[in-house]
């Protein structure tokens, strides 16, 4: 898998392809700010780092009726599915381009983690909006796993980024 993957990334590493994936890591950043406006400014589920079934169900149930769940739904389907596919691409290129290809073959698995997880994420919370019936589903609990554990990876990837720049910084001084 590690080398499946390396050849991959290595095929879209390119600063141009970074480039494409900034502007669209931040458009759809603009798109989740204007969904967060639209439900009143209330935190939807994957900007949390963890939440219980009866959070999720109280999320749920701050949105304004069925149209505003369904909405959630189908951003979690659209906007949502897009942003691992954008920040996966955009951290491996960082990672493959900053770090040799023996540590970079191992360190792409850490963005691809994230965005498997925040693809599960999106699914699960896509399905508690649909099937939402006003009760606390335990499936609640699967979605929360994903989300940690996406945020501890996506974290760590950034780190990864920020040291790997500093160190390319200093060592071409």
């Amino acid at each position: 898998m590690p080398d499946a993957l390396q050849e991959l990334v290595r095929n879209i590493a390119t600063w141009p392809i970074a480039a494409l994936c900034l502007f669209l890591f931040l458009l759809l950043n603009l798109g989740f700010e204007a969904r967060k406006q639209a439900f009143g400014g209330i935190k939807s589920l994957d900007a949390r780092l963890w939440y219980s079934p009866d959070e999720a169900r109280d999320f749920l149930k701050q949105l304004d009726g069925r149209n505003q769940r369904q909405t959630y739904a189908v951003t979690e389907l659209t906007l949502d599915l897009a942003f691992p596919c954008v920040y996966w691409a955009l951290f491996s290129v960082f990672l493959f381009q900053l770090y040799s290809p023996a540590y970079s073959r191992l360190l792409l698995l850490i963005p691809f983690g994230a965005a498997v997880c925040d693809l599960g994420e999106n699914v699960t919370a896509a399905y508690l909006a649909w099937s939402f019936d006003g009760t606390a589903s335990p499936l609640a609990t699967l979605g929360a796993m994903f989300t940690a554990t996406k945020t501890v990876l996506f974290v760590v990837a950034l780190l990864l980024i920020a040291f790997g720049s500093v160190s390319a910084l200093l060592h071409r001084s």
